[in-house]
C-alpha cells in the first residue's frame, strides 16, 4: 500500500465517482454545522467562520465517523437500493480480511497528511490536481 499515489484521469467520473460522491455527501452535512466556509466566497460573505466554529477537530473526526457507519451506512442508499452495511454483510465472508502488520506505518501510507491551498483550479498535492480544472 505504499508509494504510489493513483491518478484520477480528468472527465472520467467512473475511475472516482463513488468516493466523490460521498465525499460531496459529507460537504453537504459539514455545511450545516456552525464555522463552515461554505463553498465559495460568494456562499461566505461577511460570515466569520472562526468566530463560529463550534467543533475542535477531534470532535469533527467523530462527527464524520458517526455519520458514515451510522446514517450513511445504515440508509438506503440510492444506487444500491439497500443499506450499504447489507451490502458488506452479504459478501464480507467471500474475501478474507487482512490487518497491517504495522497500523502507524499504514496510517502514514494510507492518510498522508500535508496542509494545501485550496485554489480555483483544486488542491495540489503529490504532483496530482484534485478539483476542477479550467
Amino acid at each position: 500500500m505504499e508509494g504510489r499515489v493513483p491518478t484520477l484521469a480528468p472527465g472520467e467520473p467512473r475511475f472516482g465517482g463513488y468516493i466523490e460522491r460521498l465525499i460531496g455527501t459529507q460537504m453537504g452535512k459539514l455545511h450545516l454545522l456552525p464555522g463552515t466556509t461554505f463553498s465559495n466566497e460568494q456562499e461566505l460573505g461577511d460570515y466569520d467562520s472562526k468566530r463560529h466554529a463550534a467543533l475542535t477537530l477531534r470532535e469533527l473526526e467523530r462527527y464524520i465517523a458517526l455519520d458514515i457507519v451510522g446514517s450513511y451506512h445504515q440508509s438506503i442508499h440510492g444506487g444500491l437500493g439497500r443499506p450499504p452495511i447489507s451490502i458488506w454483510r452479504d459478501h464480507e465472508g467471500e474475501i478474507p480480511l487482512r490487518l497491517p502488520q504495522d497500523r502507524i506505518r499504514f496510517w502514514l501510507t494510507f492518510l498522508p497528511e500535508q496542509e494545501r491551498t485550496l485554489r480555483p483550479t483544486g488542491i495540489h498535492l503529490f504532483g496530482l490536481a484534485i478539483g476542477r480544472r479550467r
